[in-house]
């Protein structure tokens, strides 16, 4: 159980948060971000001019359908120099490689545009920024209804992290 919990989007981002397990039910998608994902300074118990990092934490999405089948992960996978091929992945491959610590799936800005939430992603193969891994772009949209954001998303985490400031 989580001491803090909000829904919408008001004052938190999951720029350069990765998840590093996904959880997947008929109605929800949870990512778990061991290191946190940001809070606002101006949020309602920081009140400080950056931001702040959570301890661990999680972000539920709601499905509004079908499950996995609401979800889709797009990664683009190079060809040339200058070209890039974009590749449907099933969504449960995603949870499984993603949990089985195959990847890692590092957040970076999120979009919303009519019946589809969207983040820009980058998805990791290997240890993130170690020696032999690699990353590839992906897009990560998710099938939703025209609901409010309170409706839609929930954050959850226990702790700020004074230390850990943008």
């Amino acid at each position: 159980m989580f001491l803090h919990r909000e829904t919408g989007v008001q004052n938190i981002s999951l720029h350069d948060c990765r998840a590093t397990s996904i959880r997947l039910s008929d109605d929800e998608i949870t990512f778990v971000f061991p290191d946190g994902f940001w809070v606002w300074g101006d949020h309602d118990e920081v009140h400080l001019d950056d931001m702040l990092l959570t301890d661990a934490s999680e972000v539920t999405i709601k499905l509004y359908g079908n499950g996995a089948e609401d979800i889709f992960p797009y990664v683009f996978t190079p060809i040339g120099v200058d070209k890039a091929v974009r590749v449907f992945y099933d969504a449960e491959r995603l949870v499984h490689e993603v949990n089985e610590g195959n990847w890692q799936l590092e957040f970076l800005y999120r979009y919303d545009h009519g019946p589809y939430l969207r983040f820009d992603c980058r998805l990791w193969f290997g240890e993130p920024y170690t020696r032999g891994s690699y990353n590839k772009e992906c897009d990560l949209l998710f099938e939703t209804p025209r609901i409010s954001e309170s409706e839609l998303i929930t954050y959850s985490w226990n702790h700020y992290r004074p230390d850990a400031k943008w």
